[in-house]
C-alpha cells in the first residue's frame, strides 16, 4: 500500500473503461463515439479523482446497446470516425426555432414526441403548506382537489395523517394515535385512505380510515420495510379492492411486493427479486391497472425503475423489465397523465431531482427543469397536471456519549451540519475520527479531531456513493467501500491524502470492510457467490478467501484475533449477532436480540451494539460480556439511528460514538402545468 499506488478502474462486468473501448464496441473512432455523446445523447458515465483535471470515462454494453436501438438506423450509414469529420450543426437555426416554438413544443411535442424538457416558464411552483416541524408524503385525492399527507403536528410532537383541501389554510386531523402514522395513500373511490402506522420496530400496521374522519379499520400487518428502502410502500389497485405492500417472507428474505386483501386480510407475493438484493418497494398501478411500476435495489445506493405486467386478477404477468439505468437512489415513481411515461425521483450525491422516462424504454430518461428545493417524497394528481413534494432533506449527526457508570451526563453533538454526516470511527489512537459526510454534494470519507474540530475532505469521488471508513490497525490507512453504478468494491486510501486503491474487482458486491487484528487480512461482506458471506483478503490484495458458510454481514476480531463476530443481515432483519473462530469452525448465535451489521463494534471485554427501537422508546445501547455471557444495558439512544458505532479507548472504552437522524422539517409544494 504504498504512495505510488496506481489510479482505480472500474470493474468490466460488462463495462467499457476508456473512450477508445467504446469505439471498438460500436465499431468506430473515438472522435465519433465523443461526438455522438455530445450530439446524440450517447450513455458515458465519468469518474473524477482528487488531483486529476479529467475523469475517467466508462459505459455499459447494456446501455450502448439499448441506445443503439433507439439511434442506430440514423447513425448506421456514417463512415469510420478515422475519415468522418464532426458535422458543424447549423447554430443559426436553433434561437428563431426555440423563439417561434417554445410553448407548442412544450404542450404538444411531449405528448407526441415523447421525454423532453417542459419549458420552466410554464411550471408553477407554489406553496401547499407552510405548517411548524415536517409535512411529508403528499397524496392527491382521486379529483385532485386534496392532499392527505403527514404532519407532526403543531406541537411537534406526534405524527398523524391529515388532509386539506387545496386553497384552504385549516387541515383535518384523521389519526390521533401515539405511534407514528405515515404514507397516506387514497382509495380509487376517494372514500378512504390507507396508511402505514410505524412504532419502529419489527412489525407496522397497515390501516384504513374514512377520508372525512371516523373508525379506523387494520388490514395487516407487515414486517417493517428497512429505512433504507425507496418510499412510498402502499398503492391501490383501480378496483380498490387490494393493496400493493412491502413484505418479506421471512426476516433473512429481501423486501417483495405483496398483494392485500382490503376485505380479508389475504397477502399474495407479487415480484421475486434476488435473493441478495435489498429488494422491491415503492409500487405504483397505471391509470389501466396493466402495469405495476416500482424500485427494485440491488444495494442501499444502487436502485433502479422496474416495470411488470399485470393480469386481470393482479397478479404477474411475466417478469419485471428494468426501466432505467440510474445506479444511483431513486424513490416515488410515478405515472404520467396517459400512462404512457414515468416519472420518478433521483437522488444524486445530495440532489433530488425528477425525471420522465417513457414507459417503452424508447427514449432515455429526461430532466425535469428545476422545482427549487425537490425532497423525496413526491405524488402526481390523477389528471397529471399537478405534482406534490416535500422539501425536507436528510440530517444526520454524529454524538459522542460517555459508557460510565450512571451515564456520565447527556450526549454531545460533535459532528453536524445541515447534511448527512454519519459513521464516525475513532482512529486506534483516539487522536482523530473518521466519518462520510455528503456535505460536499457526494459522499465523501472526512476525517476531524477527536473533538470534531479541523473537519477535512479526504476523498474525491465525486459521484460514486463513499461508505463504511474503517482504520488500519497502525492508523495510516483507511479502508471504505465505493459504490459506483450497481456494484460495490473495497478501496483503500492513506489518511494524509493521495490516490484511493482499489483492492476487490469482483463484479459482485464486497462492502463493509473492516482489518484484523494484526492487520494482515480485510474482511468485508460479499455476495460473489450467490449468498451474503464474510470473506477475507491479504491487505495489500489479492485472492479472497470466503469465511462464513451459512451467511454473513459486516464483521469484527475479536481482541485476540482468534474469533469473528458478524451479523446476518444489513439491518435488522435477523436475530442476534453470530461468531465463528477465525480459522473455521462451527457458527454459533450470540442471543436473540435484533442487532444490524451497521451498529456494532468488538473491543475490551465485550460485543457493543444498538438493539432494535423498543416500542414507543428509543434504541437500546448494550455490551456483550463473552467471558460470561452476559447481557448488558448501556443506556438508550432517543433519536432515530443511522449507521456507524465505534468506542474508545479500545482496551476499556469509555466513549462511544454514534449518529442519528435528527427530527427533519419541511414543507409541502405543488407544481402546476406539469404536462
Amino acid at each position: 500500500m504504498g504512495a505510488s499506488a496506481p489510479e482505480p478502474q472500474l470493474v468490466s462486468n460488462g463495462r467499457l473503461d476508456s473512450w477508445k473501448e467504446i469505439a471498438a464496441y460500436l465499431g468506430r473512432g473515438t472522435r465519433t463515439v465523443q461526438r455522438w455523446e455530445r450530439e446524440q445523447g450517447m450513455p458515458v458515465h465519468r469518474l473524477r479523482l482528487a488531483g486529476q483535471k479529467q475523469g475517467s470515462v466508462y459505459a455499459y454494453k447494456t446501455e450502448l446497446d439499448a441506445w443503439w436501438r433507439q439511434h442506430g438506423s440514423a447513425l448506421e450509414g456514417e463512415a469510420p470516425a478515422a475519415s468522418a469529420q464532426p458535422r458543424a450543426p447549423r447554430r443559426w437555426l436553433w434561437p428563431a426555432a426555440v423563439a417561434g416554438a417554445a410553448i407548442i413544443a412544450g404542450f404538444l411535442g411531449w405528448r407526441l414526441l415523447g421525454p423532453r424538457s417542459i419549458p420552466a416558464a410554464l411550471l408553477r411552483v407554489v406553496p401547499l403548506t407552510s405548517y411548524a416541524g415536517l409535512e411529508s408524503y403528499p397524496a392527491f385525492s382521486p379529483d385532485g382537489k386534496q392532499v392527505a399527507f403527514s404532519w407532526v403536528g403543531q406541537k411537534q410532537d406526534n405524527t398523524d395523517i391529515y388532509v386539506k383541501l387545496i386553497g384552504s389554510d385549516a387541515p383535518l386531523r384523521l389519526t390521533t394515535d401515539p405511534a407514528d402514522d405515515i404514507q397516506p395513500v387514497w382509495s380509487p373511490d376517494g372514500r378512504h385512505i390507507a396508511f402505514l402506522r410505524t412504532r419502529w420496530g419489527v412489525t407496522d400496521e397497515v390501516r384504513l380510515v374514512p377520508a372525512l374522519g371516523g373508525p379506523e379499520r387494520r388490514l395487516a400487518e407487515i414486517q417493517t420495510p428497512q429505512t433504507d428502502i425507496p418510499r412510498p410502500f402502499l398503492a391501490w389497485t383501480p378496483d380498490g379492492r387490494w393493496l400493493i405492500v412491502p413484505e418479506r417472507p421471512s426476516l433473512a428474505d429481501p423486501h417483495v411486493l405483496a398483494l392485500l386483501s382490503v376485505d380479508s386480510g389475504e397477502k399474495r407475493f407479487l415480484t421475486r427479486p434476488p435473493p441478495q438484493s435489498i429488494g422491491d418497494s415503492a409500487p405504483a398501478v397505471s391509470p389501466d391497472g396493466r402495469t405495476l411500476a416500482f424500485i427494485r435495489c440491488s444495494t442501499i445506493a444502487a436502485c433502479d425503475v422496474y416495470v411488470m405486467d399485470l393480469h386481470p386478477d393482479w397478479s404477474a404477468r411475466g417478469e419485471p423489465r428494468r426501466l432505467t439505468s440510474e445506479g444511483t437512489q431513486v424513490y416515488s415513481p410515478m405515472w404520467a397523465a396517459g400512462g404512457r411515461d414515468l416519472f420518478y425521483v433521483r437522488l444524486l450525491g445530495d440532489a433530488p431531482s425528477l425525471r420522465r422516462v417513457p414507459l417503452a424504454g424508447s427514449k432515455l430518461p429526461q430532466a425535469v427543469p428545476s422545482l427549487g428545493s425537490l425532497g423525496l417524497h413526491a405524488a402526481i394528481s390523477r389528471q397529471g397536471d399537478r405534482l406534490a413534494y416535500s422539501t425536507f432533506t436528510i440530517d444526520r449527526d454524529v454524538y459522542r456519549a460517555e459508557l460510565s457508570p450512571g451515564g456520565g451526563g447527556p450526549p454531545v453533538k460533535l459532528i453536524a451540519s445541515t447534511r448527512a454526516d454519519q459513521w464516525a470511527m475513532y482512529s486506534p489512537d483516539g487522536r482523530r475520527i473518521a466519518f462520510f459526510s455528503n456535505r460536499s454534494g457526494n459522499y465523501e470519507t472526512w476525517l476531524a479531531n477527536a473533538d470534531g474540530s479541523q473537519q477535512r475532505q479526504l476523498t474525491s469521488f465525486a459521484g460514486p456513493v463513499v461508505t463504511s471508513p474503517t482504520w488500519s490497525p497502525d492508523g495510516r490507512q483507511i479502508v471504505l467501500d465505493v459504490i459506483v453504478e450497481n456494484t460495490a468494491d473495497i478501496y483503500a486510501i492513506a489518511v494524509e491524502g493521495g490516490q484511493p486503491r482499489r483492492l476487490t474487482t469482483d463484479p459482485a458486491n464486497d462492502r463493509l470492510p473492516t482489518f484484523s487484528r494484526d492487520g494482515r487480512w480485510i474482511y468485508f461482506a460479499s455476495d460473489r457467490t450467490g449468498e451474503q458471506q464474510v470473506w477475507k483478503m491479504p491487505a495489500a490484495g489479492g485472492p479472497a478467501v470466503q469465511v462464513t458458510r451459512r451467511g454473513g454481514y459486516g464483521a469484527h476480531e475479536s481482541p485476540d484475533g482468534k474469533t469473528l463476530y458478524y451479523a446476518k443481515s444489513y439491518g435488522y432483519g435477523k436475530t442476534g449477532l453470530w461468531r465463528v473462530p477465525v480459522e473455521g469452525g462451527e457458527e454459533t448465535a450470540l442471543g436473540d436480540w435484533l442487532v444490524s451489521a451497521f451498529n456494532f463494534t468488538v473491543a475490551g471485554d465485550g460485543v457493543y451494539f444498538v438493539q432494535t427501537r423498543e416500542p414507543g422508546g428509543g434504541f437500546p445501547l448494550g455490551v456483550w460480556r463473552p467471558s460470561s455471557g452476559r447481557l448488558e444495558r448501556l443506556g438508550t439512544i432517543d433519536k432515530l439511528v443511522a449507521p456507524g458505532l465505534s468506542v474508545w479507548p479500545p482496551d476499556r472504552p469509555r466513549h462511544v460514538l454514534y449518529s442519528v437522524r435528527e427530527p427533519p422539517a419541511g414543507d409541502l409544494m405543488m407544481v402546476e402545468n406539469l404536462r
